[in-house]
């Protein structure tokens, strides 16, 4: 799915659809989700009533993604635990990495290299969790990236 998703939009509206999936998965994990489509952080995901969460960079890309200084700076300034999440479209079980933001600096990853960076434990199988979060909102997906917002409520 995540492919047939790949092939029909180009990189940007594709990284805005696995983004939004993403919120969406946090959010049916009982998260409160603020997603920010113009800055960074991408999404800040976080209890209600709680003061911590996550501050989450989204990157997706073939083999590779890329941080920049603005990307690292953003989920650093928030207050919450920064966390980059990479997803490969190459990697034979595709999945979102989520990684310290802070053992990160500005530069383009390959999968190994994200892979060998320490992980963070958001309490759920995020994996788990976007697999059905993809299955049962595909249709919608297939559509674009507004509708696909619109069920995230933004």
């Amino acid at each position: 799915m995540v492919q047939q998703l790949e092939g029909s939009f180009g990189a940007q509206q594709f990284g805005q659809i696995m983004q939004t999936l993403l919120a969406i998965s946090f959010r049916s994990a009982g998260f409160e989700v603020i997603k920010n489509s113009v800055g960074v952080p991408d999404l800040q995901a976080f209890h209600p009533g709680e003061s911590d969460g996550f501050a989450i960079e989204a990157k997706t890309g073939k083999m590779s993604v890329s941080l920049s200084k603005r990307d690292l700076d953003g989920v650093r300034s928030t207050g919450r635990i920064p966390v980059v999440a990479a997803f490969f479209v190459s990697d034979p079980k595709p999945r979102w990495w989520l990684v310290d933001a802070n053992a990160m600096r500005a530069a383009t990853y390959r999968r190994h290299e994200i892979e060998s960076k320490p992980k963070v434990d958001v309490g759920f199988d995020l994996a788990d969790q976007f697999s059905r979060v993809l299955a049962s909102n595909i249709q919608i997906a297939m559509e674009g990236p507004g509708p696909l917002s619109r069920l995230l409520g933004g």
